[in-house]
């Protein structure tokens, strides 16, 4: 009898136990604190402290009190937490409601199936009109939206005027040819560098497809069957366009109108020389406002203008989403927060200069001026990036650091893409 009390009450406890670990999973999964009341996670990543983020949290919390039954938990992560997190999350089922993202992540999320579709919310939404629609376009795979553009920033050409005009140069050049003309011409007179450029880091293929674009190439085209194709191989013309960009490289090296260091700059150090004045022009991004707080002197000369271009005008467009996740609990609630944080009002007070509403003007050099190029942005394709984005540095490397043949590299990068996209399994064989 003792025997069976003690089997009795053994099994009571690990019922009460189960019972009580059950609750603890099912409060944990839902995030709400009361009944009715209803907890959105929003990971974001900014810097704790900045100007945009402490304007963010008192729109936030202002929205709370405007929407009683929303609670906004926020997370500030760095990019690349979120990146991990997220990759993991999605596996794992533990992702947040909405989170910041980068556009090289878009194509490697939608493929783990993450990303809510929000095609039929945005076309309901009546702010879309006054959304710029290449932000749009790079967020949109296959015909469905999967990610709502954030932040934009185009990229333009900044110029030292001053600089120009001590040594009697009175045009700020248009295309290649004249970059290359105006610099050498630079160089003979003053012995110093025109143009700035990277040779490695993040931003070395971002200003290499924005050359591929100012030629009318596309490192990877979608097919009809959906995939994605280097195409250079198959087509002499494209593989003539690709090969004049690597030309281009070489030309800017040969003329002296780019500092053979930069072969193997980075963007910090890029910035930093034309921030100090160490040459005249750089194609880079409005963030150089930065800059010219911490570089009054030598920055107050600094116009925007087009970068120069080989065909047609054309440069490199950042796109900075916000996902909503499909294992949301709540997209509902998710999709009217995501309008809050992309309404004019927000927008406004948050990051004008930045902003992809067509509707928020900042007049200055750093808000009009880089938001104007913006029709003529281009962004990476909808595919998973991480190899690719290697092998367009280490073509780079091949033409500015080995001096190999422009063509030989253009015929290399084209196989490579084709082995990448392979690899992620999106390439079309067609």
């Amino acid at each position: 009898m003792k025997k069976l009390t003690s089997f009795i009450t053994v099994i009571l406890l690990l019922g009460v136990s189960l019972l009580l670990i059950s609750c603890g999973k099912a409060n944990e999964s839902s995030g709400d604190k009361n009944e009715g009341e209803i907890t959105l996670e929003y990971w974001v990543g900014w810097s704790p402290g900045e100007e945009n983020a402490i304007e963010s949290k008192k729109l936030i919390e202002q929205y709370e009190k405007e929407n009683p039954n929303i609670n906004i938990n926020i997370q500030e992560l760095n990019y690349d937490m979120i990146h991990d997190k997220l990759v993991t999350g999605i596996t794992a089922g533990d992702v947040p409601d909405l989170s910041w993202g980068l556009g090289e992540w878009v194509a490697d999320l939608n493929g783990m199936g993450g990303l809510m579709d929000l095609t039929g919310y945005v076309n309901e939404w009546n702010d879309k009109e006054n959304i710029q629609q290449s932000s749009l376009d790079a967020l949109t795979i296959n015909d469905k939206l999967v990610g709502l553009p954030y932040q934009t920033g185009a990229r333009a050409l900044l110029v030292h005027e001053n600089m120009l005009k001590d040594t009697g140069i009175n045009k700020v050049p248009e295309t290649w040819d004249e970059l290359i003309r105006i610099g050498k011409e630079y160089n003979e007179n003053t012995g110093k560098y025109l143009y700035g450029m990277t040779g490695t880091s993040v931003r070395a293929p971002q200003e290499m497809i924005g050359y591929f674009a100012q030629q009318g190439v596309e490192i990877a085209s979608e097919s009809e069957n959906g995939k994605f194709r280097n195409t250079w191989n198959d087509n002499p013309k494209e593989l003539e366009a690709a090969t004049k960009v690597f030309a281009f490289y070489q030309d800017l090296i040969e003329n002296k109108v780019v500092d053979p260091n930069a072969k193997t700059w980075d963007w910090e150090t890029a910035d930093t020389n034309f921030a100090t004045g160490t040459y005249a022009m750089e194609v880079v991004g409005n963030w150089m406002q930065e800059r010219e707080s911490s570089n009054p002197e030598t920055m107050k000369d600094v116009s925007v203008t087009v970068p120069p271009y080989g065909e047609e005008p054309a440069t490199f467009l950042e796109v900075k989403p916000i996902f909503i996740f499909k294992q949301s609990e709540h997209p509902e609630e998710a999709w009217k927060f995501a309008q809050f944080l992309l309404s004019k009002e927000f927008q406004e007070k948050v990051q004008s200069a930045n902003t992809p509403r067509t509707d928020v003007v900042e007049d200055t050099k750093w808000g009009n001026g880089f938001k104007d190029l913006g029709e003529i942005g281009v962004s990476f394709p909808p595919v998973p990036m991480g190899n690719i984005t290697k092998n367009m540095e280490d073509a780079l490397a091949k033409v500015i650091q080995n001096n190999e043949k422009p063509k030989e590299v253009a015929k290399w990068l084209s196989d490579e893409i084709n082995k990448s996209l392979k690899t992620s399994g999106v390439l079309s064989e067609d």
